[in-house]
């Protein structure tokens, strides 16, 4: 099963996946065309 699968019944689970993406996201500087932008495109 996909780790950010939200049917899942165990949303303890799924709010840590989605703590661990927001953690990997958000460090990362953004403009709409600028690398940053395409660094987090390609997680």
């Amino acid at each position: 099963m996909d780790k950010l699968d939200f049917r899942s019944q165990d949303f303890n689970q799924t709010g840590k996946a989605m703590y661990e993406l927001a953690c990997e996201l958000f460090p990362i500087p953004r403009s709409i065309t600028g690398q940053g932008f395409r660094a987090s495109l390609e997680i």
